[in-house]
């Protein structure tokens, strides 16, 4: 849009595009920063908004590996097997990619009724829908 990635240049190129030309924009497409997701709103309220895979599947990972990482201790203090132990890259993987080492882990804690594995399974439904 501009030399430089500020919210600023963004809202200049909304301004030189003039108010009725920014009324007839259907769709904006970005990544989501937040600078972004502000000019965006300011200036094309009405569009529909598609924000980036890339982003949005790093937001699910991010959410999965804290639930992941707080369910852990949960299951440690209530004295249950370590079944997450060490799973982070099983979980956090694409499966198309994983090693033959991480697979059989990945389908051990897949059996188990975990939060870890309702977030997983949203993480991967997501995936398939934008696919």
């Amino acid at each position: 849009m501009a030399q430089e990635r500020t919210k600023e240049s963004l809202a200049q190129f909304f301004r030189l595009f003039k108010a009725d030309n920014c009324r007839r924009i259907e769709y904006v497409v970005s990544d989501m920063w937040r600078n972004y997701l502000d000019v965006v709103q300011e200036f094309v309220p009405n569009a529909v908004h598609v924000l980036d895979r890339f982003h949005v599947m790093k937001k699910f990972s991010e959410a999965l590996d804290e639930i992941r990482r707080e369910e852990t201790r949960e299951l440690r203090v209530a004295g249950y097997e370590p079944v997450l132990r060490k799973a982070r890259w099983c979980l956090l993987k694409r499966p198309k990619i994983l090693t033959d080492r991480q697979t059989k882990p990945l389908r051990e804690i897949l059996k188990h009724n975990l939060k870890t594995v309702r977030a997983w399974l949203s993480r991967e439904d997501f995936q398939r829908l934008w696919e």
